[in-house]
């Protein structure tokens, strides 16, 4: 396994950050562009070089030329879709296949995919869809969802991944998608700016303790402890899930405007008014000017996914063992170390004629021992196999354990055992969007009241989602 492990990571170490595996921040930009096989037939639902041969007898009896599968994404998924491309090959010389990677800019891949669903022509043979969307493709009956179930996948998986994410992409009693990260919310530290007012990060366990440390690091420097976005939803969801809040309950009614959430805000709102805590520069933590602010010691803490730590190494120089991570400070002393944010669903389509070969190179890519050690040595992701995370802490070579302290697997694997499951519906993309457009900017750069504003963005969105019914 040494062997297998150093061979993956020699390739890894190759690239600089992954970032297919970070969502939010940066997804909608990027031209459309065909990376598959130039001889590859015409890529749509049911072509393909052996597009002659139907699957059933294509599994009994192999093949020779490439059977092609379509993939569409909005992520530059094009090193490791290739890598496992070849890595099939290698494995299945008498099933070879050719992936027709295809990526668009973010809005515009939902909503090519969605009106090929919707019209039954033209739809890829597997895709990639942002958890902010999912919601939209999973809307109605077992029969209306136009997702392949991957229940027999995750059946199979289940003992060796977290589940939490698999919840977030199912519907109608079935699973419809796998993701390739965690997503977990972790606290970036910056130990020198903490420690000049006599503060230790590894003290700082309660949402109490940010309070009073955020007193002291402010009374010193006179810098802030935390920022949070205005025009994002990371801050805000992330403390409120933690806090056992959410947008939707067990049975999909909406409770944006519950008691926990209310309370969850009143007091981030509190923090800014104390000078703790500032909007982050730039409207969001993913934002340029804050990953400078942060990276040029202006600012304590960030708490936000795991993955951020890998923007702030691409944008900011020399930061190299300046920062730390931990898990999130608890609202209790038996709460929540975590929260699992964003994600992107990797899926086959109901309307390719090739579902069991592309599940199975769903599976391949996705769910094994192999690649979730593949993805977890490219920098900055928790894969969804905590088996692991033993093996990558051995690395003498890990960007995250050099950028980020040599207890970084440790504390991944920490945040990974506790953590709330999301409810992530038909109307979260719609919760999500009245987060970013509304929520946050009367909350956080208007200061309006919390329970005024949680009612009003519920209501708003209890409208949206009757209007949908009807």
């Amino acid at each position: 396994m040494k062997q297998r492990f150093k061979r993956i990571l020699s390739i890894a170490l190759s690239m600089a950050m992954l970032s297919m595996l970070t969502v939010g921040c940066g997804s909608d930009s990027g031209q459309a562009q065909s990376i598959g096989d130039t001889n590859a037939a015409e890529s749509s639902s049911g072509s393909g070089d052996a597009g002659e041969t139907t699957e059933a007898a294509a599994e009994e009896e192999g093949w020779t030329e490439p059977v092609t599968l379509t993939y569409w994404a909005f992520n530059n998924v094009e090193e490791p879709i290739r890598r496992f491309e070849a890595e099939w090959n290698e494995t299945n010389p008498n099933r070879p296949i050719a992936v027709d990677l295809q990526v668009y800019p973010f809005e515009d891949m939902h909503s090519k995919l969605m009106i090929a669903l919707n019209s039954g022509q033209g739809a890829p043979d597997m895709a990639e869809i942002e958890i902010g969307k999912i919601g939209n493709f999973l809307k109605g009956t077992a029969d209306e969802i136009m997702l392949e179930p991957i229940d027999d996948l995750v059946e199979k998986h289940k003992d060796d991944m977290i589940m939490s994410k698999f919840e977030n992409y199912s519907a109608a009693g079935h699973y419809y998608g796998v993701d390739g990260q965690v997503g977990a919310a972790v606290a970036y530290y910056n130990p020198e700016l903490l420690e000049s007012a006599g503060i230790d990060y590894h003290d700082i366990k309660t949402y109490e303790d940010v309070e009073e440390y955020g007193k002291i690091l402010y009374e010193k420097t006179g810098k802030p402890f935390l920022m949070w976005d205005v025009s994002d939803v990371w801050a805000l969801y992330t403390l409120i899930t933690q806090a056992g809040g959410d947008w939707f309950d067990d049975e999909g009614n909406v409770v944006m405007d519950s008691d926990i959430n209310i309370k969850t805000v009143t007091w981030m709102q509190d923090q800014l008014k104390a000078g703790y805590v500032i909007v982050a520069p730039g409207g969001a933590n993913c934002a340029e000017e804050a990953y400078a602010y942060f990276g040029n010691g202006n600012c304590a803490a960030v708490y936000h996914p795991l993955w951020w730590g890998g923007f702030l190494k691409q944008s900011v120089s020399d930061i190299q063992g300046k920062f730390r991570i931990s898990t999130l400070p608890m609202w209790s002393e038996d709460g929540y170390t975590s929260t699992g944010m964003g994600g992107t669903c990797h899926c086959v389509l109901k309307t390719s004629d090739k579902t069991e070969l592309a599940k199975e190179f769903l599976e391949f890519t996705y769910m094994t021992y192999e690649s979730n050690l593949y993805y977890g040595s490219q920098g900055m992701t928790d894969p969804l196999r905590p088996d692991v995370y033993e093996e990558l802490s051995k690395s003498e070579n890990s960007v995250p354990m050099e950028y980020y302290g040599e207890d970084f697997y440790q504390v991944v694997n920490d945040a990974l055992v506790n953590m709330p499951g999301l409810h992530i519906t038909s109307g979260y993309a719609q919760a999500t969007d009245i987060v970013k457009q509304t929520m946050c900017y009367r909350l956080f750069s208007e200061m309006e009241d919390p329970a005024t504003v949680m009612k009003e963005c519920a209501d708003e969105l209890r409208a949206v989602m009757a209007g949908q019914e009807e």
